[in-house]
């Protein structure tokens, strides 16, 4: 609040406690509200007062309340008028010194105190009001700056934004073309999978009929070989691929493997030119066997074919030499025809056909063959006598019918006979009604152990009081399914126990096999055909 003026006042008779300033202060807020006072006579004048008087300013006490007049009509509202931009703010200027203590005025006159009370409630009010409008016109200042920056960062994402659309307009043009590159593309996938297709079933019919014809040559050949194996038991039998390796024969041939030397001991290509065969002792069979060659001896024929062009060699064993990996042995070629192949994995029925031979050790009668004096199968003229009246005194020799005839008469068949019998996976001896073996597959064991089996009659019998035959067959069925159907070797006293007989696969697997697991739960059909009593 200012310092009071000290001045004189104009109506010192009124309120002595009033400075000049404070005097004024009223005076002015009465004549704003239309009232005036003549201080000297009391007299109070108001524009909106109706009564007797003879002028504005000569107007009596009013007598009565006159008549109010009608509302008038409301005005229009007035345009909101722009917002003028705020001003800086000025430096606040230096505090200047305080003045001197004015004289302590004079009493000022009384006045009404209510319209006082009135007057100064108003100008309080006024002076919160006023205070209330500088803080929102600050408030306001604030919320515009914050607006300014916020429509300067969206003016900011408004340019990105149009460059990042330019951008995309650009990529989707893009895409369309190389969608159109995509769509050609895969018009010719289509075409070229359905020419695929015609050319996949022209080829599944090709391979069935294909693997019609391996199949008859197989059977063909499987029953081919149970004729041979009848009159010339194998010794040793084994599959072996061919090994690359050239040059001179000095180490051994890879796992699974042979190569050829000729009689230089240079490695030869020819079944022909052959002097020395050298064998990895384990061959390329799945899963592979490994071979001793323990009953290869002098004098027994060597085959090896070759299933691919019919390649083989037929020769005689002169010497067998075991090394720690590999034997080596020294043969009489008696004939040959082509030589190794190079390797082949095309499927036939399933199977890779790998490049390689089919080899067999075996015996047949005692002198020299003449290969071109044999018999053939087909075609040809065969001249000569076909009987043989010489002495039977090996297992290798002929012998005449009658002889066979007799022999027929003695021979006998052994088998389950509908009996509960077993597989037992132990390596111990078989106990009766059970069999044993030295692997559970089908398709690679090659040693079978029996102690009983059953007669024509229906008896049980021991095995140990029978023997094999060159012709003796042996089968074993799940079922009505054909597990195993060989020729046998080696029937002997089991190596498990003296109660129970042993014996071999006439080659290096079964003839037939399905390649099934055997298993504990089951119970088997088991057939010895061609067995005599002891």
């Amino acid at each position: 609040m200012s310092e009071k003026i000290n001045k004189p006042r104009q109506n010192p008779d009124v309120d002595s406690r009033l400075s000049y300033e404070e005097e004024q202060t009223q005076v002015d807020l009465l004549q704003r509200s239309g009232i005036s006072i003549d201080w000297t006579s009391g007299t109070i004048r108001a524009k909106n007062f109706i009564g007797g008087g003879t002028g504005l300013w000569d107007v009596g006490e009013g007598t009565g309340e006159g008549p109010k007049g009608d509302d008038g009509d409301k005005g229009d509202k007035g345009d909101q008028g722009d917002q003028g931009e705020k001003g800086d703010k000025g430096d606040k200027g230096d505090t200047g010194d305080k003045g001197d203590t004015g004289d302590k005025g004079a009493d000022g006159a009384d006045v009404d105190s209510i319209q006082l009370d009135a007057i100064q409630a108003e100008l309080a009010k006024q002076t919160v009001d006023i205070s209330k409008n500088t803080s929102d016109i600050a408030a306001n200042g604030v919320r515009d700056d914050g607006q300014d920056t916020k429509i300067g960062a969206l003016e900011t994402d408004n340019a990105a934004n149009k460059t990042a659309i330019a951008d995309n307009a650009k990529g989707v043009s893009d895409n369309e073309s190389d969608i159109a590159t995509l769509d050609g593309k895969v018009k010719k996938n289509e075409t070229d999978i359905s020419t695929n297709k015609s050319n996949i079933t022209a080829n599944a019919t090709t391979i069935a009929s294909v693997s019609t014809r391996v199949t008859s040559a197989e059977n063909d050949i499987i029953e081919l070989e149970e004729e041979i194996e009848a009159l010339a038991p194998s010794f040793d039998r084994g599959h072996w691929e061919h090994d690359p390796v050239e040059g001179m024969a000095a180490r051994a041939p890879i796992e699974g493997a042979y190569y050829l030397a000729g009689n230089a001991t240079q490695i030869v290509q020819k079944f022909e030119e052959t002097h020395q065969i050298y064998f990895h002792n384990v061959d390329s069979e799945e899963p592979p066997q490994t071979h001793t060659f323990d009953d290869v001896t002098e004098g027994m024929y060597i085959e090896m074919f070759e299933g691919l062009d019919s390649s083989f060699l037929l020769g005689v064993v002169e010497t067998v030499t075991k090394g720690s990996s590999h034997t080596v042995i020294d043969v009489t070629v008696v004939k040959a025809e082509g030589g190794p192949g190079e390797e082949d994995d095309t499927v036939v029925s399933g199977a890779s056909v790998r490049t390689g031979v089919r080899v067999k050790f075996f015996n047949l009668t005692e002198g020299e063959i003449d290969l071109d004096g044999y018999m053939k199968t087909s075609g040809g003229i065969f001249t000569g006598s076909v009987s043989y009246n010489g002495a039977s005194t090996s297992n290798n020799h002929l012998v005449p019918k009658s002889y066979v005839d007799a022999r027929a008469k003695e021979l006998v068949t052994l088998h389950s006979g509908g009996n509960t019998f077993k597989f037992n996976s132990s390596s111990n001896a078989p106990n009766s009604n059970y069999f044993t073996t030295v692997s559970s597959l089908t398709s690679s064991n090659k040693e079978w152990h029996f102690r009983n089996l059953w007669d024509s009659s229906g008896s049980s019998i021991d095995c140990k009081n029978y023997n094999a035959t060159a012709g003796t067959m042996f089968e074993l069925w799940d079922g009505t399914s054909l597990l195993v159907k060989t020729s046998i070797r080696d029937w002997k006293t089991s190596t498990r126990g003296s109660s129970s007989m042993m014996f071999n696969c006439a080659g290096y697997k079964p003839t037939v096999y399905a390649a099934e697991y055997l298993s504990e739960s089951k119970i088997y059909g088991v057939v010895l055909t061609n067995m005599v009593k002891k």
